[in-house]
């Protein structure tokens, strides 16, 4: 079906790297999206994170669609950051910071 976990990690800066992926049979059905915020959520009340990314394609409509519909913020490209599909390719950079994802629970759509 898929699969979400942090992708990589750094213990002195308290952050973490979410990474997703989900068979497109499932697309459009909401369920990465509450996957997302269950791990987002694990990660600042369980692990004490400061702050969690994620990146993408540019390409990649439905994962974009997913990290603002979370409430991440898009913080710009890393430009020919990987080789994919035989190229060098940018990456879209997606975060969300504990102070936003307590706002969020308090007052926001985002993280609910």
């Amino acid at each position: 079906m898929g699969s979400c976990s942090f992708v990589s990690w750094d213990d002195n800066n308290r952050r973490a790297e979410l990474g997703y992926v989900l068979s497109n049979q499932y697309w459009n059905q909401g369920i990465m999206t509450e996957v997302i915020r269950r791990i987002i959520e694990f990660g600042f009340k369980d692990l004490d994170l400061i702050r969690i990314e994620a990146r993408c394609l540019p390409s990649n409509l439905g994962s974009l669609k997913v990290m603002e519909k979370i409430g991440m913020k898009y913080e710009g490209v890393l430009r020919r950051h990987i080789w994919a599909k035989n190229d060098f390719q940018d990456l879209k950079m997606y975060s969300i910071i504990r102070d936003d994802f307590e706002r969020g629970l308090k007052d926001g759509p985002g993280i609910r």
